[in-house]
């Protein structure tokens, strides 16, 4: 059963706030979920120490995690996009001219990106000259829920899979 972000990294949505200037000593916890962030502010003064502001912060955290549970991979990659004109996430229309020894060639073809692990993905294209407009589209849909049906786990926006990123102790 995979581990919660809470469980890999124990600090999780939360951060430490010291600011001599304005005597804030306290821990926030941040935590945003379909667009809504949920933020909660445990005072050292108010919890009296550090360590007890810490733990409040931590329950506090752990019951919006619960409340509030990210999303699984295969809801994430549903997600249908503001500039999305096919009308299923994953799946476009693409049209290019390439240049032959005859000349300009125009290809066109339908792509459906395939989600394979956290941060990668493959495009496969159906080209409209092969199949049709109609069997291309239907062709990119399948592999598209095909590639969909097979995800599991959630979604987690700080993978260290993600390219470019290092790796979180």
């Amino acid at each position: 059963m995979p581990k919660t972000a809470a469980a890999r990294r124990p600090m999780y949505g939360i951060t430490r706030v010291d600011h001599e200037r304005s005597r804030t000593h306290a821990w926030r916890v941040t935590i945003q979920r379909q667009g809504k962030v949920h933020v909660g502010h445990f005072s050292d003064g108010v919890f009296g120490s550090k360590p007890k502001a810490l733990a409040a912060a931590k329950k506090y955290r752990d019951g919006l995690l619960s409340k509030f549970p990210p999303l699984t991979r295969k809801e994430y990659c549903s997600i249908l996009r503001r500039n999305n004109r096919s009308g299923l996430a994953g799946v476009s229309y693409h049209a290019e001219v390439i240049e032959t020894e005859r000349g300009p060639v125009e290809r066109r073809f339908w792509i459906a990106r395939l989600p394979l692990q956290p941060w990668r993905t493959k495009l496969v294209k159906f080209s409209i000259a092969k199949y049709g407009a109609e069997e291309a589209f239907r062709r990119a849909v399948k592999a598209r829920m095909d590639a969909l049906e097979g995800l599991s786990g959630t979604f987690d926006p700080a993978s260290a899979d993600k390219p470019g990123r290092a790796q979180r102790q």
